[in-house]
């Protein structure tokens, strides 16, 4: 779509997206080693020192701030960070805009010493790749930041499998402005991005 999608369009997507299984099977694809044929990115980047910090990262991961790259964007923006929650990935590469569809499948929250938070989304069929994603927060042990990305994936439809180099591309694109992103505090006046 060479056009931005109008948000009705993709409510209705996210709608019929939201009822169908995920498309590779069982949540928690993550915890092992990948099955074969998935591809592996891995990005972790150390933020910023101190609890405040943690503190910044934890709140802008809640609010989806990972994601204000002015070309991609979640749809719908206020989608709470609870498993079971869908969401549309909106992104614009080449001049076109994706949909694509997820789930929440894991969320992580060190409540009792507040050290880690995150959560994982695997994909739905209405997504051009298949697998899972996950996006993290955690202050060591010296007081370090640290964000992370991990994804699984591998090609879910014949357009991504030709252009599986150029997606591999994006990814590391994706990985490499989402942690400038967490490292800019969100703003003040209320504003979330788009």
């Amino acid at each position: 779509m060479l056009s931005k999608p109008n948000q009705e369009d993709v409510r209705r997507f996210l709608q019929l997206q939201s009822s169908q299984s995920l498309s590779y099977g069982s949540p928690g694809l993550l915890h092992d080693p990948p099955p074969p044929g998935f591809t592996v990115d891995h990005s972790r980047r150390q933020i910023g020192p101190g609890r405040a910090a943690y503190d910044i990262a934890r709140n802008s991961l809640s609010t989806w701030r990972q994601f204000d790259l002015g070309w991609v964007e979640p749809f719908p923006r206020q989608t709470p960070v609870k498993a079971g929650q869908c969401l549309a990935i909106l992104a614009r590469v080449l001049g076109i805009w994706w949909w694509n569809a997820c789930r929440i499948v894991e969320v992580f929250d060190d409540q009792n010493d507040g050290r880690r938070f995150g959560f994982s989304y695997g994909t739905l069929p209405g997504h051009m790749e298949c697998g899972e994603e996950r996006f993290l927060v955690e202050i060591d042990g010296e007081d370090r930041v640290w964000y992370e990305i991990l994804t699984y994936s591998r090609p879910h439809s014949r357009l991504a499998r030709l252009g599986s180099p150029y997606a591999r591309f994006v990814q590391r694109r994706f990985a490499r402005e989402s942690t400038l992103a967490m490292m800019h505090p969100p703003p003040t006046d209320g504003n979330q991005g788009p």
